[in-house]
């Protein structure tokens, strides 16, 4: 793919934002021209958090439900070229659907 035809596109992205990597990624897209509306991937970035989600997901369903159904009310008026997820470790399945 020529990167440059990403130019005036928009891209959704999700990926867990730590270290360096989550902002090289979006510079380097907005870089060739493409809209990146970015949001981490899990709902939220503290230990306890983390913790959870590899134990017990479960435990924070709601939680999880609850950020990407406001996700997608804030993507109600945008229309997508893109979708880059990077591990995707609690994407739901509704999520992908829509």
């Amino acid at each position: 793919m020529d990167l440059h035809a990403l130019k005036g596109k928009n891209i959704l992205f999700f990926l867990v934002k730590n270290f360096g990597s989550y902002n090289l990624i979006v510079d380097k897209l907005e870089s060739y021209g493409a809209n990146v509306i970015h949001y981490d991937e899990r709902p939220a970035n503290n230990n306890f958090t983390k913790g959870i989600l590899r134990v017990a997901p479960n435990l924070i369903k709601n939680n999880i439900i609850q950020y990407y159904n406001s996700i997608l009310k804030d993507l109600d008026n945008i229309e997508l070229d893109y979708v880059l997820v990077i591990r995707g470790e609690v994407v739901p399945a509704f999520f992908k659907k829509n």
